[in-house]
């Protein structure tokens, strides 16, 4: 949260929005719960993925897919989002 108000502060991304997940939520919810993570930070903020390892496709076949729409998702919000792993 420290980090989102730095940001703010510095004029990175505009709002100080913070959504806390984890590798294992994304993983079992898939790409419906990520949207649900991102729809929260349409303005800006960050969005904090805890133990992401869980997103490897080698491990969890259904981590790719939401990899596959984050990375995306990441360049189309430059200056928005920030995604801190």
């Amino acid at each position: 949260r420290i980090y989102a108000e730095l940001l703010k502060e510095l004029g990175i991304i505009p709002e100080a929005e913070v959504v806390e997940t984890s590798g294992a939520s994304l993983a079992n919810g898939g790409v419906t719960e990520l949207k649900k993570h991102l729809a929260k930070l349409e303005k800006g903020g960050v969005l904090f993925l805890d133990e992401a390892y869980q997103l490897n496709p080698k491990i969890n076949p259904s981590g790719a897919q939401v990899l596959d729409m984050l990375l995306p998702e990441m360049e189309n919000r430059r200056g928005k989002l920030v995604v801190v792993m």
